[in-house]
C-alpha cells in the first residue's frame, strides 16, 4: 500500500525515523532523525522532499535510504549521514537527486550515492562527501552543477563509475585526488566561472573523454585534464587548464583544442602531452600553451601542431614531436623555447623530457 505523509513536526526513531515498506511519498519541513540507522528509509521506491525548514538526521547507514525501485529526492533543507560509513542520500535503485539553493546534503562517507542504475543529480546547494566523493554514480549518469552549487569530497568531488557520465559545470568541484573521476568514459563541461580543482582536475579512463572548458580546470599535484582512452579537449576563450605534471595529457590519440590558457606548472611541466600522436591548435592570438619543460609534446605517433598564439617551453622545446609530424607556425604565432622552439624526432618516448 503506497504512504502519503507529511511532517511538520518532530519524528525520532530510535533505529529509523521514518520506515516505509511500499512505494512512498514523504513530504517534510520538520525534523526526522533516525538514531542509529536512516532517517527515512523507502523500501519500495518512492520520493522525499525535505523543504527550506526540513532536517532529516540518520546515523550508520545514511540521512535518506530509498530501495527497492527508483528514487526521487528533492532538497531545500538538510539531510546528513554522521555515522562512521554514512552516506547523506542512498538510491539504491538508481533515480534522481535535485538539492535546490540553500540546501545542503552531507555525509560522512558519500554526500550523494546512486546504486544499482543510473543517476541523475542537479545541485545549486553544497553536497559534501566527507571522507570518500561527494557525488557517486555507481551505474553512469548525469550531474549538472549550477552556479553556487558546490561539490566536494575527501577524496573525489564527482566519481561517475560503471557507464559514461556526463557533469556539467558552472560552480565549485573539489576534490583532493581528482576532482572529476569518469572511469567508464564520458563528458566534461566546465562552463564560464565554473571551477574545477583536485590532483587530478578531470581524469577519465576506460573510455574515450571529451572536455569542453570555459572556466577554471586544475590539477594540483598531477595533470589538469587527463584522458587515459583518447579525446579531445577544446578550452574556450577565457578558459584556463593546468596541472603540476601536464596541464592536458592524452594517452591515446587526441585533439587539443586552445582559444585560452593551458599550463604545465611544476619543474617538468608540460602544457599539452599526446603520448599517441594527435594534434594541437592553439587558435588565438591571445591564447597560450606553456610548461615548465616542454609546451607542447607529441610521441609515439605523428602530431600536427597549428598555431596563433604563442607556446612555451621554458626550459626545453616550445614544441617537441618525438615521432615525427608538422608543426604550421601562422602569422602573429609565437614558439619558444629555452632549448629548441621547434623538435622533431623520430624514436620514441624515453620516459623524460
Amino acid at each position: 500500500m503506497p504512504w502519503t505523509l507529511t511532517n511538520n513536526g518532530t519524528v525520532t526513531g530510535s533505529t529509523i525515523g521514518i520506515d516505509l515498506q511500499s512505494q512512498s511519498t514523504v513530504t517534510n519541513a520538520g525534523s526526522i532523525t533516525g538514531e542509529e540507522f536512516t532517517g527515512v528509509a523507502l523500501r519500495g521506491g518512492g520520493s522525499v522532499a525535505n523543504q527550506a525548514a526540513g532536517a532529516i538526521i540518520g546515523h550508520n547507514v545514511s540521512g535518506v535510504a530509498i530501495y527497492g525501485g527508483a528514487g526521487t529526492v528533492t532538497n531545500a533543507g538538510s539531510i546528513a549521514g554522521t555515522g562512521t560509513n554514512s552516506d547523506g542520500v542512498l538510491l539504491g535503485f538508481g533515480g534522481s537527486v535535485t538539492n535546490q539553493a540553500g540546501g545542503a546534503i552531507s555525509g560522512n562517507q558519500t554526500g550523494v550515492d546512486v546504486q544499482g542504475e543510473a543517476g541523475a543529480v542537479t545541485n545549486i546547494g553544497t553536497i559534501t562527501g566527507t571522507v570518500a566523493s561527494g557525488v557517486l554514480l555507481n551505474a553512469g549518469g548525469s550531474i549538472i552543477n549550477q552556479l553556487g552549487g558546490a561539490i566536494s569530497g575527501g577524496s573525489v568531488g564527482i566519481d561517475i563509475r560503471g557507464a559514461a557520465g556526463t557533469v556539467i559545470n558552472a560552480g565549485s568541484i573539489t576534490g583532493p585526488a581528482a576532482a572529476v573521476s569518469l572511469t567508464a568514459g564520458g563528458s566534461v563541461n566546465n562552463q564560464a566561472g565554473g571551477t574545477v580543482s583536485g590532483g587530478y582536475g578531470v581524469y577519465v579512463v576506460n573510455g574515450a573523454g571529451t572536455v569542453t572548458n570555459a572556466g577554471s580546470i586544475t590539477g594540483t599535484t598531477r595533470y589538469g585534464v587527463s584522458l587515459k582512452a583518447g579525446g579531445s579537449v577544446t578550452n574556450q576563450a577565457g578558459g584556463t587548464i593546468s596541472g603540476a605534471q601536464a596541464g592536458v595529457l592524452i594517452d591515446l590519440a587526441g585533439v587539443v583544442t586552445n582559444a585560452g590558457s593551458i599550463t604545465g606548472t611544476g619543474t617538468n611541466g608540460i602544457g599539452v602531452d599526446l603520448s599517441a600522436g594527435g594534434s594541437v591548435t592553439n587558435q588565438a592570438t591571445n591564447s597560450t600553451i606553456s610548461g615548465n619543460q616542454v609546451g607542447v609534446y607529441i610521441s609515439c605517433a605523428a602530431g600536427t601542431v597549428t598555431n596563433v598564439g604563442s607556446i612555451i617551453g621554458t626550459i626545453v622545446d616550445g614544441v617537441l614531436l618525438n615521432a615525427g609530424g608538422s608543426v604550421t607556425n601562422q602569422a602573429g604565432g609565437t614558439i619558444s623555447g629555452g632549448m629548441h622552439g621547434d623538435q622533431r624526432r623520430q624514436h620514441h618516448r624515453d620516459g623524460g623530457v
